[in-house]
């Protein structure tokens, strides 16, 4: 896993982690990523094993077979979900993205990539980092500890509404 800003570690064993989000929960704005991760291939490697994306407009999930649900309802990409939320295909890949410059891709082999857009710098937390070019404040724990590596950062965001998954 590498951070926004650069901060890069393994991943830990399987689980079900949140991955970005924006800080302020009430921004019209807000998003959270959270990722489903598995050690079940052959090569034992920890991958995604399914995305979870919400939005204010919409929550999306999208499996490793590239299926997506929209609010809980199959979806074929490409499709506008709202006026801010739009989903789209290619090369294999599943893309979600948001008007405020927030896009997820998912890959069949299980990567998942996050981008943000400037106007978001310094105001997102999890395990992503915050976004402000800076690697060296990446790796913080929930409560703002320094952590020792990016391992147990990503343990200490588990996706609490996940859990038992």
């Amino acid at each position: 896993m590498t951070t926004f800003d650069g901060a890069a570690g393994l991943l830990p064993a399987s689980g079900t982690y949140k991955m970005a989000a924006l800080c302020d929960e009430r921004s019209p704005d807000w998003f959270k990523v959270v990722v489903e991760v598995s050690e079940c291939r052959d090569d034992a490697v920890p991958a995604a094993a399914a995305i979870f994306v919400f939005f204010r407009e919409a929550f999306i999930t999208v499996n490793s077979n590239m299926e997506v649900w929209v609010n809980g309802l199959f979806t074929r990409p490409p499709a506008a979900v709202s006026d801010a939320v739009s989903l789209s295909a290619a090369g294999g890949n599943v893309t979600v993205s948001h008007v405020a410059g927030v896009a997820v891709l998912f890959g069949p082999t299980g990567e998942v990539t996050v981008t943000v857009g400037a106007s978001l710098a310094n105001q997102l937390c999890a395990p992503c980092g915050n976004f402000n070019g800076d690697a060296g404040d990446d790796l913080k724990l929930p409560d703002g500890r320094a952590a020792r590596d990016v391992a147990e950062v990503v343990d200490a965001w588990k996706a609490k509404d996940f859990m038992g998954w």
